[in-house]
């Protein structure tokens, strides 16, 4: 930090200013002291008298620096426990039902089969416990009751209350665009199905290298969005993403593209963006480069991501990734990123500098705080079970389109089986047994799709100590930025935290 020591309370999630001379182990002995010792806890430490005062307000405030009370107990255990169900360590201790957020997003993979051969592609074969590229297709009949299922339990009444509800269906692969025919009937029949409290959107995942002229122009007048694999220029691009004779796959893209923005300008500029896969090889700067040129024909990131685990798989074995190089440049730019923030130059959101560092900030500094709530309970920051329904090929229901298919949540003919979500998430609760011991747990991202492994889910203590030290780097990261600019992420003052709490002892 610039200026200032911090503290992060992982019961609240709140950020505190906090004198420099106060030691870890110090800090800790505070979360014993009751309310009543504390002016000697202060004296004794040497600290300014004023933080006495400050610590008694951020407990009745908002219940931090406590030491977390009880779990809260669920009447339901024993017959969760009877039924294998998990579900009672939900937040609170009640039982787990899905919210209203969920059930908003059904992702069809219309297709197990692909076009390119991808060297880091989470089904080329190289990662245990995952599928790997095959020729199987999803049906008429499947797609259509997926459809059914999905538009039924959007239908009932909690949903019906939200006006203008949201509804998406992605199709996903594989490579669906290879599925054309398939993908154009759905879209139709969805339509025909379509209630008025909610609003349907489409959109695919796709690697852009296969596009009819036909099909393009029905995704231009049904405006489905797409998410194009595009890693950056044509180096860095075609360096991993090849097709089926090892070619590279940048310039069929590239012609995909310029056709699109033919047919229908508006539309490219509206509904086509990037998805951009970070190997730990990949050049940081030609891709920045890359994608806030003036080029028409690049379109905006809509998401940066990373490959599956930098320490495990064959991937990793023959391409090391180039950790020297890749913090070196991710420094350079983080530095020039703060300066821009410094100087009050907006980020474009579909920028590299916004999905690299804006966007992912911003998240952090606006999540949720258990203020008043002292000694909840979380696991990590995964998504809730049935969020998103993804329908593999054979018409079972799973957490999402990424994780293995080893946890089905249900099918097209049975429907949403909460049962089952709930012992999965139960499963996956159970892998983790010291997350609630964990500072970084509720800003952790860790989800059921990078711990799955063997029909069971695993987190290895080295990917936890690179988890909490990426989460540590972030809140490094956002206060150095709001030290300099405080209003860089909001229009208030982000460094009083948005509660008021974040003094500093004078």
């Amino acid at each position: 930090m610039n200026r200032a020591k911090y503290l992060f309370d992982a019961a609240t999630g709140t950020v505190h200013a906090w004198p420099d001379g106060v030691s870890v182990a110090d800090t800790e002995l505070l979360y014993s002291t009751p309310d009543e010792a504390v002016p000697g806890f202060v004296e004794a430490l040497g600290a300014p008298p004023h933080l006495t005062a400050l610590i008694l307000k951020w407990r009745r405030r908002a219940g931090c620096f406590k030491a977390p009370g009880p779990a809260a107990s669920c009447d339901e255990c024993a017959d969760h426990t009877n039924r294998g169900v998990n579900a009672c360590e939900s937040p609170l201790g009640t039982a787990w039902r899905p919210t209203p957020s969920v059930m908003s997003n059904l992702i069809l993979v219309l297709t197990d089969d692909c076009n390119l051969r991808c060297k880091y592609c989470i089904f080329s074969g190289q990662y245990e416990g995952y599928k790997s590229i095959r020729r199987d297709k999803m049906s008429w009949e499947t797609a259509r009751r997926a459809v059914d299922r999905f538009l039924e339990l959007n239908d009932q009444r909690p949903f019906r209350s939200i006006p203008r509800r949201k509804l998406d269906i992605a199709f996903f692969g594989g490579e669906p665009l290879l599925e054309g025919p398939l993908l154009r009937r759905v879209v139709a029949y969805a339509r025909s199905k379509r209630k008025a409290h909610y609003n349907l959107c489409f959109s695919a995942t796709t690697n852009l290298t296969h596009l009819p002229i036909d099909l393009a122009e029905f995704l231009v007048d049904n405006e489905v969005g797409l998410l194009v694999s595009m890693d950056g220029p044509q180096e860095v691009h075609d360096r991993y993403r090849r097709n089926r004779a090892d070619g590279g796959t940048f310039d069929a893209i590239r012609r995909n593209l310029e056709k699109l923005y033919r047919i229908d300008k508006d539309y490219f500029h509206k509904h086509v963006r990037a998805v951009v896969t970070l190997t730990g090889n990949s050049d940081l700067l030609a891709i920045r480069d890359f994608f806030d040129s003036d080029d028409p024909l690049v379109p905006p990131i809509d998401f940066v991501g990373n490959i599956r685990d930098q320490a495990h798989g064959e991937f990793h074995e023959k391409y090391p990734a180039d950790t020297r190089r890749a913090e070196k440049q991710y420094h350079e730019l983080f530095d020039e990123f703060r300066d821009r923030k410094r100087r009050g130059v907006p980020e474009p959101e579909g920028s590299f500098f916004h999905r690299l560092f804006e966007s992912g900030l911003r998240t952090l500094y606006e999540r949720t705080m258990f203020v008043g709530i002292p000694g909840r309970h979380w696991t990590t920051g995964t998504c809730e079970p049935g969020r998103r329904i993804a329908v593999s090929t054979d018409g079972r229901f799973h957490l999402c389109e990424r994780i293995n298919e080893d946890f089905p949540i249900g099918d097209v003919e049975r429907g949403f089986d909460l049962d089952r979500a709930a012992s999965v998430l139960g499963r996956y609760r159970d892998a983790l047994p010291d997350c609630d011991r964990c500072w970084a747990r509720a800003l952790c991202g860790t989800c059921y799709a990078q711990a799955c492994d063997g029909g069971d889910f695993r987190v290895s203590e080295e990917m936890c100590d690179v988890t909490c030290g990426g989460i540590a780097q972030q809140l490094i990261a956002l206060y150095t930025i709001l030290e300099e600019a405080p209003n860089a992420l909001s229009s208030g003052d982000p460094l009083m935290d948005r509660n008021g709490l974040l003094e500093l002892p004078s």
